[in-house]
């Protein structure tokens, strides 16, 4: 899908900052889920994984479907 969308020039620079920027969250998000661990406990740090993960997937379903209703539009 990135490659859909960037220039032909820019595809290699889209690749390696989308890979950066997927391995920096990743970072974030495991030091965000030992720091919930070791303060409230380990089923804390799952249920905040799980909701963050159930945020993630309404997002993108909402999204998703804003995207389809702006293109049957035109």
């Amino acid at each position: 899908m990135l490659g859909d969308f960037a220039p032909a020039e820019q595809r290699g620079t889209v690749f390696g900052l989308y890979n950066l920027l997927s391995g920096i969250m990743v970072l974030l998000s495991t030091v965000l889920f030992g720091v919930v661990w070791q303060w409230l406990g380990m089923s804390n740090a799952f249920v905040m994984a799980a909701l963050l993960i159930a945020l993630a997937a309404i997002t993108l379903r909402v999204l998703a479907n804003k995207n389809r209703r702006e293109s049957n539009a035109r």
